[in-house]
């Protein structure tokens, strides 16, 4: 049995051999292993690897640049229409499509047109109306809430079409169909032709029912919300007539309302307190279409003419019925015919202009007739459009298209009101001036010519964007920049509201 102290040398010797081997030749005494074994050398710090933070990843920065808004006035693009469009008011679809018509006249030979635009200015389609020896478009067109397009043609013809620009169907009628077409709420389409009124399937275009006048219509049909249909006629009559199956309501002719004079004969007489001009021969017409206000009250303008071949001497007068019984409420004389359409403010306020070589467009208090203010256009005026601002879109016979506003509180502008003999001077108090509205800005058209002048003969269409657009008789249609979307008033432009559809909006 080997002790203990047998085997301590040898494995001292034998790791010495270790340490020999192992460092690099060099000694280490006994003592130094003693050390080692009783001392151990100091463990070494651990090495501490710093800990980086995940990245934070920060997107680079993007300026956008703040987009310049658009100077109300100034032309956002130009349509060519090839053709006369200065008389046709544009119609909006739902999608914001624009329809207006144009005529052109190669060698005297009228064509027309109905142009689909989409707001970008692009041309969505095009569809080809009445024929070369008989004419081309004769009305506005108006749109259904389904995307059907309505226009009457020279060719006594009414044309629906569907949204993509295909014949949906024709209607045939006894006369050019000079009125924009109305469409009720339950997709009957109302129109006028030659005398007569009718009314029309929305599906296939048959006749429900068909009423005769006493005169030729030139006026647009307008729809109330109580189902009736009130509609104009060059002698001198609004008649009102039930939606579901023509029967009269009422018909009011404008001659007895004691303005005019009638002669022991009964002819028509001009008013006036001069006796020489009151002997002259008159004829009464209501050329303008009528508009609705949010009470139910029909506003329509009402001309004449007196003198020698009634080519002299205008009248004009704007007029408020009672819907239910067609009694006269308020008259208004103007200083010339009034053939333009009335359109209706927020506040109720009727705007209304007159026509000729001095006219003035006129704001009318809606309860009383008296009015507010006045802005002298020096030209044939046409129907206005409103916006949701205040802002009041005018069309000019003298190729432009002015902003206006009320006049400015303390403002001493006015505008002389010339009255042409007729004694409407005396039946306004003797009221010679109004004061004078603002203008913000004004759109010139250039001409087509020297000699031929871009008149803007129709109301403008106001988009959701508050662009405009309007036709002009140099053969374009101008997308103008606005500042507000179409008023939301009882009857803010032509024919209602911005499809053309003839009935309040409201």
């Amino acid at each position: 049995m080997r002790s203990k102290s047998g085997t301590y040398p040898l494995c001292i010797a034998f790791l010495g051999c270790m340490l020999t081997a192992c460092g690099g030749g060099s000694d280490a005494p006994s003592s130094a292993l003693s050390n080692a074994t009783n001392n151990p050398a100091p463990t070494p710090a651990p090495v501490t690897t710093p800990v980086t933070p995940p990245a934070t990843t920060v997107p680079p920065t993007t300026v956008t640049p703040t987009p310049t808004p658009a100077v109300p006035g100034s032309k956002k693009w130009v349509f060519d229409t090839k053709g006369l469009s200065g008389f046709f008011s544009p119609a909006l679809g739902a999608d914001g499509t624009i329809y207006i018509g144009a005529n052109n006249a190669p060698l005297n030979q009228v064509t027309g047109k109905l142009y689909a635009v989409k707001p970008d200015g692009s041309e969505k389609w095009e569809y080809p109306a009445g024929s070369a020896s008989i004419g081309g478009i004769s009305s506005s067109a108006a749109v259904a809430a389904d995307g059907t397009v309505y226009m009457g043609s020279y060719d006594q013809k009414l044309y629906a079409l569907n949204a993509d620009g295909t014949l949906k169907w024709t209607f045939q009628s006894t006369g050019v169909v000079s009125s924009t077409p109305a469409l009720g709420a339950d997709g009957s389409v109302y129109v006028a032709a030659a005398n007569v009124v009718y009314a029309l399937d929305a599906v296939s275009g048959a006749s429900k029912w068909s009423v005769k006048l006493g005169g030729t219509v030139r006026s647009s049909p307008a729809l109330s919300a109580a189902g009736v249909l009130y509609v104009g006629s060059d002698d001198g009559h609004l008649t009102a007539l039930a939606m579901a199956d023509g029967s009269k309501k009422w018909d009011h002719d404008f001659a007895a309302d004691g303005y005019f004079n009638r002669d022991a004969a009964g002819n028509l007489r001009t008013p006036s307190k001069n006796p020489a001009v009151s002997s002259l021969p008159s004829i009464i017409q209501v050329d303008s279409s009528p508009a609705i206000g949010a009470d139910g009250t029909v506003y329509v303008g009402v001309d004449g003419y007196a003198g020698p071949f009634y080519q002299s001497l205008p009248v004009g007068l704007v007029c408020a019925l009672d819907p239910a019984s067609g009694a006269l409420k308020w008259k208004y004389g103007t200083n010339d015919w009034v053939q333009a359409s009335p359109v209706i403010g927020a506040d109720g306020t009727v705007y209304v202009g007159a026509n000729g070589s001095d006219s003035v467009f006129y704001a009318l208090n809606p309860q009383t007739g008296a009015a507010a203010w006045g802005y002298s256009v020096g030209g044939g005026v046409t129907d206005a459009s409103l916006a949701a601002d205040g802002t009041v879109y005018l069309g000019l016979g003298n190729n432009a298209l002015t902003a206006l506003t009320a006049p400015a509180a303390g403002s001493s502008d006015s505008v002389s009101l010339s009255y042409l003999n007729y004694g409407q001077a005396q039946e306004h108090g003797g009221l010679t001036t109004l004061k004078a509205g603002k203008a913000l800005w004004s759109f010139v058209i250039p001409p087509a010519s020297p000699l031929n002048p871009s008149t803007v003969g129709a109301s403008p269409a106001i988009a959701a964007d508050g662009t405009i657009y309007i036709g002009s008789e140099e053969g374009h249609l101008y997308a103008i920049n606005g500042k507000a979307a179409l008023a939301t008033s009882a009857w803010p432009k032509f024919h209602g509201g911005a499809a053309n559809s003839g009935r309040s909006v409201q």
